[in-house]
């Protein structure tokens, strides 16, 4: 019979993955779900991408009253 150690415990895995807030788990309609969460790194190269856009000038108003912007 095969010991578990810490590394192979799944159960072990999942509490850690839970508390580095890098999987949540969600119950909808009684099913439980697993779902990941964006890490620091997904959420850094968003930031770059955030701070390389910029407003072209010009919006236009559209019939739903919402202006449309143009990113650059």
């Amino acid at each position: 019979m095969a010991q578990t150690t810490l590394a192979t415990d799944p159960g072990y895995l999942l509490e850690r993955l839970v508390r580095e807030q890098r999987i949540k788990l969600e119950i909808t309609g009684g099913v439980p779900t697993w779902r990941l969460l964006p890490g620091v790194r997904h959420q850094k190269v968003i930031d770059r991408i955030r701070a390389t856009m910029f407003w072209l000038p010009g919006g236009r108003k559209r019939a739903d009253g919402i202006i449309s912007r143009t990113f650059r």
